[in-house]
């Protein structure tokens, strides 16, 4: 059986937590939609890094392959010696949203407001944008 689920589903179901006005106001929400937009990056670069290479550590636990996915990029070098700008900003902004994300489901004495929501899809659309036309396209 082939799975209908698709990795941007994950944004749309970010979308419509908190389209409910009341929704939005409650930390549950904001909470849960902001994971949702960070898996939806990690989930789509990661399948791109794999296709040039990436190697996931096979464990479960302690977000070793988060880290190990955005230090890959940061630090992937072209054939010419310099680092590959496009894979470091998309590396810079997923820690961003990586951290968003943390902050959300790991500390939960502080406020998690709409802003953050706001913010976690405004990373998210600098990484797509970052990725147009590339390798690491959304498309």
């Amino acid at each position: 059986m082939v799975a209908d689920f698709k990795i941007l589903d994950f944004f749309h179901v970010a979308n419509s937590i908190i389209t409910d006005e009341k929704q939005e106001k409650r930390e549950a929400f904001l909470r849960t939609a902001i994971g949702r937009v960070y898996y939806t990056a990690y989930l789509i670069i990661r399948d791109k890094a794999k296709l040039k290479g990436f190697r996931e550590v096979n464990f479960l636990g302690v977000g070793g392959n988060h880290e190990k996915l955005i230090v890959h990029l940061e630090t992937n070098i072209n054939p010419d010696g310099q680092s590959n700008k496009t894979e470091f900003m998309i590396a810079r902004n997923l820690k961003k949203l990586k951290d968003l994300r943390v902050k959300s489901d790991y500390f939960p004495d502080e406020e998690t407001k709409k802003e953050d929501f706001t913010l976690a899809i405004s990373l998210l659309n600098s990484i797509k944008l970052e990725a147009q036309d590339t390798h690491w396209s959304f498309d």
